[in-house]
Formats: structure tokens, C-alpha cells, sequence
């Protein structure tokens, strides 16, 4: 259901280092719709919250509430650094690529 990219691997095994040792989990979640659909973002989590489906992908657990699970079938998270800026995107079946940019 979610595939991630090895440049997103190495920069999202970065954030959990850097991150409390609570912080285990990547929870990716739908915050508005533009043009091309859904928007994604990303937040690291400490606990999984009512509703929410686990879904483990390349060594990660990422979190799904019941809206980003309506969307993410397909999911590809990637990292890109390009010369408008550096950050992950999450591309799906049902948007267009939605960069979140860190």
C-alpha cells in the first residue's frame, strides 16, 4: 500500500534518529484538496490514535487515519531535492505529486 523510495528511506531514517525514542511511527494524513486532489502531509508519532491502520513499509510503520486510508492506495513517498527546494512528496492513484517540504 505505501512504497518508499531508498532516498526516502535514508532521509526518513534520519528524522526517526534525530527524533525522541518514542517517536517510532510516520503518520500520514489528508490536510485539504487542490486542483489535482488530496494534499498530503507527514508528522512523526509516538502512538497510534483510535481508527488509525498501521501499515508497515520498508522497515517503517506508518500511520493511516480512516480519511488518508480513503486516498492512499498506491502511495509512493519519495525525497527530492531540486532547485525550488528540498522535501518529501507522496504521489498516489488519486493526486497529483504533493510535495511537503521540510
Amino acid at each position: 500500500m505505501v512504497t518508499v523510495t531508498p532516498k526516502a528511506q535514508a532521509m526518513l531514517r534520519e528524522l526517526l534518529d534525530q527524533a525522541a525514542p518514542d517517536v517510532t511511527m510516520i503518520r500520514i494524513f489528508v490536510h485539504g484538496f487542490g486542483w489535482g486532489g488530496p494534499n498530503f502531509g507527514m508528522s512523526l508519532e509516538e502512538t497510534e490514535e483510535m481508527g488509525d491502520t498501521v501499515v508497515e513499509s520498508s522497515g517503517f510503520k506508518f500511520l493511516l487515519d480512516p480519511q488518508a486510508m480513503k486516498y492512499a492506495q498506491g502511495a509512493v513517498v519519495d525525497y527530492r531535492k531540486t532547485i525550488f527546494g528540498k522535501g518529501f512528496s507522496i504521489k498516489t492513484n488519486h493526486s497529483s505529486q504533493c510535495w511537503i517540504i521540510n
